[in-house]
């Protein structure tokens, strides 16, 4: 017998495996935020140049002429040849772009600031998979949480450029730390027959959709960041309510702890604990 056995003893797939299920892939709903804020915060609006630069005196736009290139309005960077010092943008919607005028000759920066956030993502993947082996999976997605929390909080009050580059990277180290943990976590409490239909759930989808509607009616960058960050604390108590992986604890020598993890789902599901499971985690 194995520790597959005792699943299917305590309940199978029963109500704590839902629960867990659930809890345990919320961080994965809200890391999808992060991974799809630059979606929205590098959303280049409609602008125009409103003064160019001059070695004496800046010149001042009064009057000017929006061509139309036949497919949108023409953008120019350097109007009559001289480079634009000034833009306007239309609309009411503040992303990166209109916030530090990331365009012409900054506009290399949002593509650069999102290859940054995905070194981070690479980063962070490799990281958790060494500190889930070292100190669990629920404090180590609990961690990778409350860092992409922290790192959008962070953020969302970023007095420029420069330092939402830094704090991007951090969110994307957060992220490949929520996406390495929380699989195999979830999937080491459900029967084998499960984890192929647990794993096609469309969580990241979920955490699409609702990001979609909070952009569309925050409409603010700095408000998505702050919201991502909110979103992402209900981790924190959604998984200290969880028992830690029975695998790992077994793994670890840890039999009383993984007996009281085992005790919690059994509990959960109505069930009795097995007489012979503690001599099958040995």
């Amino acid at each position: 017998e194995t520790i597959e056995s005792i699943f299917d003893d305590i309940g199978g797939f029963g109500l704590a495996q839902w629960i867990l299920t659930v809890f345990i892939f919320y961080p994965h709903i809200a890391a999808s935020w992060g991974m799809m804020q630059m979606a929205f915060a590098a959303m280049v609006p409609d602008w125009h140049c409103t003064e160019m630069m001059s070695h004496d005196i800046p010149v001042q736009l009064q009057h000017y002429q929006i061509y139309s290139n036949g497919s949108g309005l023409f953008q120019a960077c350097s109007p009559n040849g001289t480079a634009c010092a000034k833009f306007e943008f239309a609309g009411d919607t503040r992303t990166i772009i209109n916030e530090w005028s990331l365009v012409c000759r900054h506009k290399w920066i949002p593509s650069t600031m999102i290859s940054i956030q995905m070194g981070g993502v690479l980063i962070g993947a490799v990281m958790a998979g060494q500190v889930t082996e070292r100190w669990g999976r629920r404090k180590s997605l609990v961690t990778a949480s409350v860092w992409h929390a922290c790192a959008n909080l962070m953020a969302s009050f970023s007095p420029n450029w420069q330092i939402f580059t830094v704090c991007r990277f951090l969110i994307g180290v957060g992220i490949g730390g929520v996406y390495t943990t929380a699989f195999p976590y979830s999937m080491e409490f459900l029967p084998l027959n499960r984890r192929g239909r647990v794993s096609m759930f469309p969580f990241w989808t979920i955490g699409v959709a609702i990001f979609v509607g909070a952009a569309y009616f925050l409409q603010n960058w700095r408000q998505v960041h702050l919201a991502c960050a909110v979103f992402s604390l209900p981790t924190v108590f959604c998984l200290c309510i969880l028992p830690e992986s029975i695998r790992w604890l077994t793994v670890e020598g840890r039999l009383d702890e993984a007996m009281d993890a085992v005790g919690k789902v059994a509990r959960w599901n109505n069930k009795p604990v097995p007489a012979g499971a503690r001599t099958i985690l040995e």
